[in-house]
C-alpha cells in the first residue's frame, strides 16, 4: 500500500476548512510521531488505549480520528461495552434523528440485538440525513466496531475519494459503499411513521 501524506492532509483541510489546527495535527503525527504520541497521550490516550496507539504507518490516519472525536465529530458505535444508559441514549439519539417525533414503535428498537440496533439505527440516521443533504460517513480503521461522522454530501463525495487516495483508510458513505447490510431488518415496524 502506497501512503500519501499529501492526500491526507487535503482531507483534513478539506473535512474542516476552517480549522487548520486539525491539519497541524495530522502534520505532526507523520512528521515527529514520536512527539505527536507524546502530546497525545496527555489528553486522551492514558490507560490501557495508550498501548494501541504506536509509532506506525497508520498513525495519521488515528491522528485524524482522535482530532475529530476531540471536536466531537464522531460518533463511535462500540457493541462490545454495554452500557447502562444505553436505552436513554438510543431514545435519545432516535428522538434527535426524527426531530422530536418519536413513535411508540421504536420502542422495538430496544429489544434488537447489537447488530440489528445498529442497523435500524443507520437506517433511520440515513434516510433523515439524507432529507436534509448530509451523508452518514463510515471511517475505517478504527479503534471501535464503527466509527460515523457526518458530512453535506458533496464534502463527503470528495473527502472518500480523498482518503482512498491517501492509503491511510477509508471513508465510506452509508448507504451505497457496504456500509449497511443489504438485508431488510425485520423487526421493522411498519407502523412507526416515515
Amino acid at each position: 500500500m502506497r501512503y500519501d501524506p499529501e492526500k491526507l492532509l487535503q482531507l483534513c483541510r478539506h473535512m474542516l476548512p476552517g480549522d487548520l489546527s486539525l491539519t497541524a495535527e495530522v502534520r505532526l503525527a507523520i512528521e515527529k510521531p514520536i512527539l505527536y504520541l507524546t502530546v497525545a497521550r496527555k489528553d486522551v490516550l492514558a490507560g490501557p488505549e495508550w498501548e494501541r496507539w504506536r509509532p506506525t504507518r497508520s498513525l495519521p490516519w488515528f491522528a485524524l480520528l482522535r482530532g475529530l472525536r476531540r471536536r466531537r465529530l464522531l460518533f463511535t458505535w462500540n457493541d462490545l461495552t454495554p452500557d447502562a444508559h444505553a436505552r436513554s441514549r438510543f431514545m435519545r439519539w432516535a428522538w434527535v434523528i426524527r426531530q422530536g417525533r418519536l413513535h411508540s414503535a421504536h420502542s422495538d428498537f430496544l429489544e434488537l440485538d447489537a447488530r440489528r440496533q445498529r442497523e435500524w439505527f443507520l437506517r433511520i440516521a440515513t434516510r433523515e440525513l439524507d432529507a436534509l443533504g448530509y451523508a452518514l460517513c463510515e471511517l475505517s480503521p478504527s479503534l471501535s466496531p464503527m466509527t460515523l461522522t457526518v458530512l453535506d454530501r458533496e464534502t463527503a463525495l470528495r473527502c472518500s475519494e480523498l482518503a482512498a487516495e491517501s492509503g491511510y483508510g477509508v471513508i465510506e458513505i452509508c448507504p451505497g459503499s457496504g456500509c449497511l447490510p443489504s438485508e431488510p431488518v425485520t423487526t421493522w415496524n411498519p407502523a412507526c411513521p416515515h
